[in-house]
């Protein structure tokens, strides 16, 4: 118990353990003796603001209810008779005695673990934060009606945001191409219901640029393990796209190239199987596409080029390429003059 000048007048076991000092030791000190300097300006608004709650709030209350004023709490820093610190919580109430001066009962509880813990919970965070603010690739939260959360830095790049201010609160949806925003939708909405999954898509930047991303998606749950937001992990794959439609573009004429060639054309593994062949193949040879696609380049030489595949294949791998001349049979029977 304290007077409004900040002088102990009593004070329990658990103080006197707490602040390492007797009951005598403490009686008439000034509490502020056992806060720490830095921290002492928080009991001072503490104890302004029961002087002037002091007649007008307190004495105004009928005599039954005057050890019963509005309380009031504050974390700070103590220290004991040693000078050793711990963190403290203390929560004021104050009173009048029987001659109507002021009287404070502070409760005071060590929460130095508690703080010790909240320390370590804020460098956690803290890291974890940065290496999400490093990423590479887009990490962002995501609302049930598709509005952003959290994005971080990489994902205001992909969609060509400034600040994350620019864009919080804001949806997504819009960003993303006519074509695939329903399916962006159904991916949130899947989200919410507990399901993952993974969408290919376009976007047009806030500045107007075009990407291909491609995302995959989680439910994010509290600690009730309750789904409160989607969480993204989200690739720019512009440059694979591209280069993916070069090469069906690339596959698509040599497809027209090898179909419509006038020689006949073969791919085979090393074992000279045949893996696949041309139309010309079949027109010149008499055999279908499927029952080349069964065969052996020798069942397709003269007998005696036959006997002369494996060599040949030997030489083709060790130089590269290999040039010869040779005879085809025909499905009758029939040998063609050729050139391999």
């Amino acid at each position: 118990i304290v007077n409004e000048d900040g002088q102990i007048l009593e004070a329990n076991i658990i103080a006197t353990i707490l602040l390492g000092a007797s009951v005598s030791e403490l009686v008439n000190q000034q509490i502020f003796r056992f806060i720490l300097k830095e921290d002492q300006d928080i009991f001072y608004q503490r104890k302004s603001i029961f002087q002037s709650q002091t007649l007008d709030s307190i004495a105004s209350l009928p005599v039954g209810l005057r050890g019963f004023g509005e309380p009031h709490a504050c974390e700070l820093r103590m220290v004991n008779k040693n000078g050793t610190p711990f963190w403290a919580s203390l929560e004021t109430v104050n009173t009048l005695d029987s001659n109507g001066k002021v009287m404070c009962y502070v409760v005071m509880i060590e929460i130095t673990e508690r703080k010790q813990m909240e320390t370590a919970l804020q460098k956690s965070e803290s890291f974890l934060n940065t290496i999400i603010d490093t990423e590479p690739e887009c990490v962002k939260l995501l609302a049930a009606d598709g509005t952003l959360l959290m994005m971080n830095r990489a994902g205001l790049a992909m969609i060509e945001a400034d600040t994350f201010d620019q864009v919080r609160g804001e949806s997504i949806y819009p960003l993303v191409l006519p074509e695939y925003r329903e399916a962006f939708r159904t991916l949130t909405e899947d989200a919410f219901h507990g399901q993952s999954g993974n969408l290919e898509f376009e976007i047009l930047g806030l500045k107007g640029r075009r990407l291909w991303l491609n995302t995959h998606t989680v439910p994010f749950r509290n600690s009730h393990n309750e789904i409160v937001s989607l969480l993204a992990i989200t690739r720019d794959i512009t440059d694979r796209k591209y280069k993916d439609e070069a090469l069906q573009e690339n596959e698509a004429k040599y497809r027209i190239l090898f179909d419509n060639a006038y020689d006949m054309i073969f791919i085979i593994d090393t074992q000279a199987k045949i893996l696949e062949t041309n139309p010309r193949s079949s027109e010149l040879l008499g055999y279908t596409h499927d029952e080349l696609m069964t065969m052996t380049v020798d069942q397709l030489d003269s007998p005696k080029a036959a006997q002369l595949v494996q060599d040949r294949m030997e030489k083709l791998m060790e130089l590269g390429q290999l040039t010869f001349e040779g005879e085809l049979q025909h499905k009758d029977g029939s040998f063609i003059p050729a050139e391999v």
